[in-house]
């Protein structure tokens, strides 16, 4: 996980730092449309699975329950994933803004095996 985190921290280096969202317990970065490709290139090479709103029915129960937990995937916003249910996974939600011009993309991580020692370690990969 921490290997996965680092990758993305470094690849997005150059286009946004991360902040901390204690709201969803997860790291939060928001940026311009004119990023958007290069993100989804590094966020395909980061995690295994992209969920839309037509696919997010096809996905196991882990990853359906963490949609509902994040508000269920409008048209446009994707949930990226690391596997299907492993006990611990990372997560990317990716939600466009209404402006047209900005997206926010949120990485937390999900499992049993996710207490505040593991989310303090989460937290200072980014910040």
């Amino acid at each position: 996980m921490e290997q996965r985190c680092n990758q993305l921290r470094s690849a997005t280096a150059h286009l946004f730092e991360w902040e901390w969202d204690g709201r969803f317990g997860c790291v939060l970065a928001q940026f311009g449309i004119a990023n958007e490709q290069q993100l989804l290139d590094i966020l395909g090479g980061v995690f295994s699975d992209r969920w839309t709103s037509s696919t997010i029915g096809d996905a196991g129960e882990a990853i359906r329950t963490i949609c509902d937990e994040l508000g269920g995937l409008r048209p446009g916003q994707f949930l990226f994933t690391t596997e299907s249910e492993p006990e611990t996974m990372l997560v990317g939600a990716w939600w466009p803004w209404g402006n047209g011009k900005t997206i926010s993309i949120r990485v937390l991580l999900h499992g049993e095996s996710v207490d505040e020692e593991a989310l303090t370690l989460f937290k200072s990969w980014f910040v």
